[in-house]
């Protein structure tokens, strides 16, 4: 199984430049946008619980998605 865990929380990339890429090849900058980018290959995408709720959650759908508190502290 392929898991992966996005580097996108609330709209701000965790560590690193993954939203300055993303707004360069002009995407949403959204956990949302990365779960469509890797559906094909994935068979499961953990969110955090902030991104539940945002706009484009919804389409999660393409690939199972699990919300859970991801950063940790």
């Amino acid at each position: 199984p392929v898991v992966a865990v996005s580097p996108i929380i609330a709209g701000k990339a965790v560590k690193g430049p993954t939203a300055k890429m993303m707004t360069e090849l002009g995407l949403p900058v959204d956990a949302a946008s990365v779960a469509r980018h890797y559906h094909d290959v994935l068979d499961l995408y953990v969110a955090d619980e902030q991104d539940r709720n945002r706009r484009g959650a919804p389409r999660f759908a393409q690939s199972p998605a699990r919300f859970t508190h991801t950063l940790l502290s």
